[in-house]
Order: structure tokens, then C-alpha cells, then sequence
């Protein structure tokens, strides 16, 4: 598992700059990488339209931290469900 999420970022990471590196493009597979990964359809349409338009690098990068901060947070969230279901099968172990 390992080493698909480290592939999976850099996926995310990972860009194509044109020949005249005046433009930035994301892959057909990291617009699929960032659907599968829970992007809603406003930031992939955004993103979809900041490609089309220069200088707009920035922009898009924007994007790509504020979602990994909300996957972050699920993660987070996701991980104290995984505590707590922890706690609750250690508790019942106990008192067999």
C-alpha cells in the first residue's frame, strides 16, 4: 500500500511542461488520479480551465495544496474512527 500511495503522489506532483514551458498541463491520468482521489467536479473543471489559460501555474498549484489539506483532514478524520473501533474491540476483549 506503500507504494501506491507514494506513486499516487507523485502523480499528483507531477507535471508536463510544453516544449516552450510557457504553459503547465496535468496528464489525462492525474485529472483521473484526482477524481478517484475524492476531487469534486468544481476543482477539476477549474483546474481543467486554468490549463487552457498562461500563467496560471500558480493558480492551479493553489488547488492541488488545498485539496491534499482536505484529503489530509479525512485522512484524519477516517483515522480516529480507526481509534476509537480500536478502543471499543480492546474494551470488549477485556471483559470476555
Amino acid at each position: 500500500m506503500k507504494v501506491q500511495t507514494e506513486t499516487g503522489l507523485r502523480m499528483i506532483l507531477y507535471f508536463y511542461f510544453s516544449e516552450r514551458r510557457q504553459e503547465m498541463a496535468l496528464p489525462d491520468s492525474t485529472i483521473r488520479f484526482l477524481a478517484k482521489a475524492g476531487m469534486d467536479d468544481e476543482y477539476l473543471k477549474r483546474l481543467e480551465v486554468l490549463q487552457s489559460e498562461d500563467g496560471r501555474e500558480e493558480d492551479i498549484i493553489r488547488i492541488l495544496r488545498k485539496f491534499r489539506f482536505e484529503l489530509l483532514d479525512r485522512i484524519h478524520e477516517k483515522q480516529q474512527c480507526l481509534d476509537s473501533l480500536d478502543y471499543l474491540i480492546y474494551r470488549m476483549k477485556k471483559e470476555v
